[in-house]
């Protein structure tokens, strides 16, 4: 096919330029390019393997873990030592916005944010997203039980706990055998959040409870059952680990790399102690 260059016409000053036809096929080329850019992963706009403009994290509520301040700003144990880690790395964040935490996978896997915290790692989600080895923070399961029971509810193995009524959250898993025990359960209640069943155990409609050992402390409090319930211990059902995990769409695996080997520095560090000891109180590394 021939091309000739486009002609020139003089009309008062101005001149006009008549360009050659343009065929379909061309204009269809060049939408589908446009678009491919368009869709290109924002990392490789990057050197540093996440989006130029900073990375775009998501969370949920659920405190001490992560909050939202009445002028929605994030705050929680977990928000701050990703702060923390990520200023470490001169890393920018373009902001935190929190989601119900489906929509929050959703985004992910979309790539419209970079990363979502706290959660836990799985199998099925380490094979959608990048998670990094070391974990956030260490929890545990622990029993929640009312005090002026303890005696008649006791809790020192999970056999202790086919005594009673025993409340747990739908959709939450507590460790694949802890999980495997609760299917063969007597009397297995579950609610649609960790406050439904400590208002159940306050009025005594279950008899125990499993929380994580820093979301049941912080809403016990924040109930006003200080002194009417209980964590049953020192034994605990089992540990638990936090991550954030991030977007390939968006982030390399050598990005989440460098955040790994960063955390796991923060991690050994006064600070990182402190702002766990903060949230779940002294002693809380060492349980």
């Amino acid at each position: 096919m021939a091309f000739s260059f486009p002609a020139f016409q003089r009309s008062g000053r101005r001149v006009a330029v008549i360009l050659p036809p343009v065929s379909l096929l061309t204009v269809t080329l060049l939408t589908v390019l446009v678009l491919l850019a368009g869709l290109a992963p924002a990392a490789a706009e990057s050197a540093g393997g996440f989006p130029p403009i900073g990375l775009r994290l998501g969370t949920d509520i659920w405190p001490p873990y992560e909050d939202e301040t009445e002028d929605g700003e994030v705050v929680g144990l977990s928000s701050q030592i990703i702060r923390a880690v990520l200023a470490d790395m001169a890393v920018p964040v373009a902001g935190i916005k929190t989601y119900p935490w489906a929509r929050g996978l959703h985004l992910l896997e979309r790539g419209r944010i970079d990363g979502l915290f706290s959660g836990i790692r799985t199998a099925e989600r380490a094979q959608r997203f990048l998670y990094p080895t070391e974990a956030l923070v260490r929890s545990f399961w622990v029993v929640v039980v009312r005090r002026a029971d303890a005696a008649r509810f006791p809790f020192t193995t999970w056999d202790d706990l086919r005594r009673g009524h025993l409340g747990v959250v739908r959709g939450y898993s507590y460790g694949a055998a802890f999980d495997a025990f609760l299917e063969t359960h007597p009397n297995l209640q579950r609610a649609d959040d960790l406050t439904q069943n400590l208002r159940k155990l306050d009025g005594g409609r279950v008899d125990y409870v499993v929380a994580d050992l820093m979301h049941g402390r912080h809403l016990i409090h924040q109930l006003g059952l200080d002194g009417r319930l209980v964590i049953a211990g020192p034994r605990h059902i089992a540990p638990t680990h936090y991550y954030v995990f991030f977007s390939p769409a968006t982030v390399t695996r050598d990005f989440v790399d460098r955040f790994n080997a960063a955390l796991g520095r923060f991690k050994a560090t006064p600070r990182y102690r402190a702002l766990v000891e903060a949230a779940a109180g002294p002693g809380a590394l060492a349980r």
